[in-house]
């Protein structure tokens, strides 16, 4: 389980990522949110469906349970493209800084919202930060970036971002295919990364099942794994909190 605690629009808010149900704390807050939880709804809940990987699998098996057509751009990737992959578990202020860049320029070019650098700061200093990055061995580039958050158990994909094909100076140098490719090396070489540091699950943060993002959804298919569906809350706890959920109207609860 995972604990920040945040403010905004002067409320004090706490949220949860992996709980088991309800996490009593003794820490003043106006409401809290729990997400991903894997117990039983808890009030106010909304459904999640996300994609897990087990990584207690062994490699082979774990290669075997992609999909053809991704085991060959990895395959191919790995083997003829100059492409390095690192994996920072302890990321410092430099390396979130470069992620945040990185990001931020690719939602800009695909017109989604930045990077939260505030919660990714108070996740890192949680030790709950990871940062990945596929980079060009030859010109340095980085053409894929990762950042999950982890509890020690699970491994969740919190952002990704790829180098813009059409980035400001790089339009007649970025062949979108080794993008792609470096990509996928990057998750593959995350899940074995991680492991080999123990860690027992890695989660694509998320599964719409929606027509606009189908594409993203087969993406993160073709990497195996089991989809189930978790439960996202939002809990008041002082008078304040209950006055804004009920304001953005967040006492409805979903249909399982």
């Amino acid at each position: 389980m995972i604990e920040i605690f945040r403010r905004r629009y002067l409320l004090s808010i706490r949220e949860v990522y992996f709980s088991n149900g309800s996490a009593p704390s003794t820490i003043a807050r106006d409401i809290d949110v729990y997400i991903q939880s894997t117990a039983s709804p808890l009030p106010n809940y909304s459904l999640f469906s996300t994609l897990l990987i087990d990584l207690s699998t062994a490699p082979d098996s774990l290669f075997s349970s992609l999909s053809k057509a991704c085991r060959y751009e990895i395959r191919r990737s790995c083997e003829k493209d100059p492409i390095h992959c690192t994996v920072d578990f302890s990321p410092n202020p430099d390396v979130l800084k470069q992620f945040t860049d990185f990001y931020n320029q690719f939602a800009s070019f695909r017109g989604v919202g930045i990077a939260n650098t505030d919660k990714l700061r108070a996740f890192a200093s949680r030790n709950a930060l990871i940062i990945s990055q596929a980079r060009d061995s030859t010109s340095n580039m980085t053409y894929s970036m990762h950042c999950y958050i982890t509890d020690g158990v699970r491994a969740r994909l919190y952002h990704s971002a790829t180098l813009p094909r059409e980035s400001s100076g790089n339009k007649s140098n970025v062949d979108p295919q080794l993008v792609g490719r470096s990509n996928r090396q990057l998750h593959w070489k995350s899940m074995l990364s991680m492991k080999e540091s123990g860690l027992l699950v890695y989660d694509f943060g998320g599964i719409s099942n929606t027509t606009a993002l189908k594409g993203i959804d087969d993406f993160k298919r073709q990497f195996g794994g089991t989809e189930v569906v978790e439960y996202n809350s939002m809990i008041p706890i002082s008078t304040a909190g209950r006055v804004a959920l009920f304001m953005l109207g967040c006492f409805k609860k979903a249909t399982p």
